[in-house]
C-alpha cells in the first residue's frame, strides 16, 4: 500500500487506510507523518480533518505532546494560507475541538467558517 500512495500520493482513500492500518497495529511514526502530509497538501479534506483529530494532546501510544504540537502548528499555517476556505477552517477547528486541545481556537475558527472575519 505505501508503493501504492508514493505513485498516487493524492489518493486520501488508500492514505487514509494507511493510517487506520497504522494506528490498528500501533505503529506511530509512519502514521503521523501520513497525517502530517495530509494537513500540508489536502487540509479541505474530511479525511484529513478525520485522521488528524487523531492526534491526541496528551502522550498516547500513538503520538506524544510534541507531534500534537507539530500538527498543531501545520494547522495554524493552513488557516493563514486559506484563511477564507471554510472548509479549511471547519477542519482546524474540529483538530482544535477535540477534548484537551484548545476550545478558544476552534470556535473562533469556526466562527470565522460561519462567515466571520478571522481575526487573532
Amino acid at each position: 500500500m505505501e508503493q501504492f500512495v508514493a505513485a498516487h500520493p493524492d489518493d486520501l482513500e488508500a492514505r487514509s487506510k494507511l493510517v487506520r492500518d497504522y494506528y490498528l497495529y500501533s505503529i506511530k511514526q509512519p502514521r503521523l507523518n501520513h497525517i502530517f502530509w495530509m494537513i500540508q497538501n489536502h487540509p479541505e479534506s474530511d479525511l484529513t480533518s478525520l485522521n488528524s483529530v487523531g492526534i491526541s494532546p496528551r502522550t498516547t501510544a500513538l503520538n506524544d505532546e510534541k507531534d500534537y504540537q507539530t500538527a498543531a502548528g501545520l494547522w495554524r499555517q493552513q488557516v493563514a494560507v486559506h484563511g477564507g476556505d471554510a472548509h479549511v477552517l471547519a477542519n482546524a477547528a474540529r483538530f482544535f475541538g477535540q477534548a484537551g486541545a484548545d476550545a478558544d481556537e476552534a470556535e473562533r475558527l469556526l466562527a470565522a467558517a460561519d462567515g466571520g472575519a478571522l481575526s487573532r
